[in-house]
């Protein structure tokens, strides 16, 4: 059966992919819109199947690795503000495929509640 909290998590993680998708700026201006997303994934309640909690706290970690510079900044918006593009990428491809794992989960277990 599935919990809430996990339909919660498919529902926040496919904002964060419209989000990248849609976005009309680069690519970190499209994750910083999508961080708020991201951030309220909750990773506890994530099933570990196919590894998407290790995905969702991985990305919430790059996501605020580096301390503000300066009050009111915020984590994300200083790690975004010295991230290469390189790495965005990464992370919003990460973002895509932890969506597309737990899009999988949920369908799984949807066909089998239904049936």
């Amino acid at each position: 059966m599935l919990n809430s909290q996990v339909l919660y998590a498919k529902e926040k993680l496919s904002i964060a992919v419209y989000i990248l998708a849609t976005h009309p700026g680069k690519i970190k201006d499209r994750l910083r819109a999508a961080a708020l997303e991201i951030m309220l994934t909750p990773v506890a309640t994530l099933p570990e199947c196919s590894r998407v909690n290790e995905d969702v706290r991985w990305i919430q970690e790059r996501l605020t690795r580096r301390e503000p510079n300066y009050e009111g900044q915020g984590k994300t918006n200083a790690t975004l503000h010295r991230m290469r593009n390189k790495t965005a990428v990464e992370i919003a491809e990460r973002i895509v495929d932890a969506e597309a794992k737990l899009d999988v989960y949920v369908r799984s277990n949807t066909e089998r509640i239904s049936s």
